[in-house]
């Protein structure tokens, strides 16, 4: 499907459609009003369990989401799976 649509791999597609997401969330500022039930949150989460060596062109992004959920108002269990999401990065 990748190289049907231009894409030299299937790498460079998930790249790009995460890129998508994670900018739509900046953009919207949605991830400042997650809670732990919210599917915008479970769908950051598989970003970054999922997406591996892809991930490092994106960090920008990913790491002001992480910043602000880390802050005090938010649940703890967010605040406990942004450092998790750390520790994966790492």
């Amino acid at each position: 499907m990748a190289d049907n649509i231009g894409y030299k791999s299937v790498a460079d597609l998930y790249s790009q459609e995460v890129e998508i997401i994670l900018h739509g969330y900046i953009e919207t500022e949605t991830y400042k009003t997650w809670n732990k039930y919210s599917k915008e949150r479970f769908k950051f989460g598989l970003i970054i369990v999922n997406c591996k060596e892809e991930l490092n062109n994106l960090l920008d992004m990913v790491l002001q989401i992480m910043e602000t959920c880390i802050g005090r108002h938010f649940d703890y269990e967010i605040r406990m799976d942004m450092l998790v999401y750390i520790e994966t990065i790492l």
